[in-house]
């Protein structure tokens, strides 16, 4: 009877070993250990108006929205996942690989012919400051 008990000991506790391994290789939000310490680079390319610049982001976090750049008269005014500008990045979506968003430029100003050239009559972008 105690072989009988040892060897239904040594049974159960090498079916649990297993589940013990997996489930110490989880969080408990369900996601692997390794993927809560990934970091993935989000480059921002500015279509040949400014540098590229890179931002890291780590699993599942959100990306915040760059700070708006104007520059030459032209404000950025959305970011896109795609060179075409078809499909905006929504910053509200969780980060899971690195990606690159591209920039599309617009017009900020609303301008009016006066005597000897032109002169800003309304700003509509959100930088702080601006190079004309």
């Amino acid at each position: 009877m105690k072989k009988l008990i040892a060897v239904f000991a040594v049974v159960l506790s090498l079916a649990l070993v297993p589940l013990v391994l997996v489930g110490c290789s989880k969080k408990s939000d369900g996601k692997k250990a390794s993927e809560n310490n990934t970091e993935y680079t989000i480059t921002l390319d500015y279509m040949g108006k400014a540098e590229n610049a890179t931002v890291t982001v780590k699993h599942g976090e959100k990306l915040s929205k760059p700070t708006p750049l104007a520059i030459q008269g032209l404000e950025v005014s959305n970011w896109y996942t795609d060179e075409v500008l078809k499909t905006a990045y929504k910053f509200s979506n969780a980060v899971e690989n690195s990606f690159t968003l591209y920039a599309k430029w617009a017009d900020p100003y609303r301008y009016e012919e006066v005597e000897g050239g032109y002169a800003i009559t309304e700003y509509t972008g959100k930088a702080n400051e601006a190079i004309l």
